[in-house]
């Protein structure tokens, strides 16, 4: 739980242009729990006990996602959300406010949203006008047991000195302990870490998997193979590879960072908290939970989902080329982003934002360009038995020299 009841609400206009949250509380503010400008804000589990507005969009490029929020004590005087930009909202519970929502000046009746958009869902085919709604789950947890913790120093790994680590790496992995820790710095490997057997957890402790300074990474870096238990986690682990996953265990990624994921035919479930990774790809069944992504790093399609369930709450991109390729009878939904295409470059006219083949997909999300042309000219591109349709920065609303973008097919 991430309590922000100490922040004023000056404090909280001043946070990033892109911000991403999960279980949020607000209490005993004196303007209003959230007042944001320009930014794009994601939140899911927002829960606030105030008498003042909940959320203030204030500006008309502010943009905000909210899903699951549960908000009380509020003054009959106002709303709980107060909207001039744009908002998405869904499961929403408002007491003792006037409305749950106040858009551009208009209460709205009401003080419980099932789904709410300021501006309307685009679709090129007959669909409907919300979100795909997909099931959300969070990623599972354990208890630690500290006795069960070892540092891979201790099988002879150090950090920091090019000499390879592959093989006091795997020592203990395989040392039947459950959490593996790696004292800050760079770890030199030749060959593939496989984990598996007892491991639980990994912590990296910003360190780095990275080949000698005249070696290549060997593919793939970090594979997770069967083990003992129904899941892994990895924390603060940097990996210039490839992370394969080849088990049917639960996958957490968390504050991870570089390099490409790879699910593999009948890899478990994954979720993604607070990371950095150019390029994934989602196997057929794999159900997919991704918070706070960042894609960079890659000049190629950034998402590739076939046949996976693809859920991500907040997503910021920078550079062209697509972002989510959807195939395979795949589903992906998008709550909250922000896509930089230009980069202070021109973005070319055949780059296509999101392509959707034969699939499902919603997406909420904005685009930040400094300049004409720096912007997609295609946003989605959607094939159904056999027709192609594009939806193109013409037909959604404008955000300066960027766009708004809600769509539904």
């Amino acid at each position: 739980m991430e309590a922000l009841n100490t922040l004023t609400s000056f404090q909280l206009t001043c946070l990033l242009l892109f911000l991403s949250r999960t279980d949020v509380t607000l209490t005993n503010q004196k303007l209003a729990g959230i007042t944001n400008k320009n930014n794009v804000l994601s939140i899911r589990g927002l829960t606030s006990i105030n008498s003042v507005p909940v959320i203030k969009n204030i500006s008309g490029s502010g943009f905000v996602t909210l899903i699951d929020g549960n908000f009380s004590g509020g003054s009959s005087a106002v709303s709980a959300l107060e909207n001039t930009g744009t908002l998405y909202a869904r499961n929403i519970t408002a007491t003792g406010y006037q409305s749950a929502i106040k858009n551009k000046g208009t209460v709205l009746a009401g003080t419980t949203v099932s789904e709410f958009a300021s501006t309307s869902f685009k679709s090129l085919f007959s669909s409907p006008q919300t979100s795909l709604n997909l099931p959300i789950a969070d990623p599972p947890t354990f208890s630690e047991d500290v006795s069960q913790w070892v540092s891979v120093t201790a099988f002879g790994a150090k950090p920091d000195d090019n000499n390879d680590d592959t093989a006091a790496i795997q020592k203990a992995v395989d040392s039947g302990k459950s959490t593996i820790y790696f004292p800050t710095g760079v770890y030199n490997i030749s060959s593939t870490i496989r984990i598996r057997n007892n491991v639980r957890k990994l912590v990296g402790m910003e360190s780095f998997f990275k080949p000698r300074v005249d070696r290549t990474m060997p593919s793939p870096a970090i594979r997770f193979e069967p083990g003992n238990y129904d899941g892994v986690t990895v924390e603060r682990l940097n990996v210039k590879g490839v992370w394969e996953h080849s088990s049917t265990q639960t996958l957490v990624l968390r504050d991870c960072a570089y390099g490409s994921y790879q699910g593999t035919a009948g890899a478990g479930s994954l979720f993604g908290e607070n990371v950095m990774i150019g390029k994934w790809q989602f196997a057929p069944g794999q159900k997919v939970w991704l918070r706070q992504l960042n894609t960079e790093f890659t000049n190629a399609t950034r998402l590739i989902n076939n046949g996976a369930k693809l859920w991500i709450l907040g997503i910021k991109t920078e550079d062209p080329y697509t972002v989510i390729e959807t195939k395979g009878g795949g589903q992906t939904e998008v709550l909250g982003g922000l896509l930089y295409p230009g980069h202070g470059n021109v973005v070319p006219p055949t780059d296509v934002a999101m392509v959707n083949n034969e699939s499902q997909v919603s997406f909420v999300y904005v685009t930040a360009a400094d300049a004409t042309n720096q912007d997609y000219t295609i946003h989605v591109q959607t094939t159904k038995n056999g027709v192609s349709k594009t939806l193109t920065e013409s037909a959604v609303p404008g955000r300066g020299n960027g766009s708004i973008v809600l769509y539904r097919d």
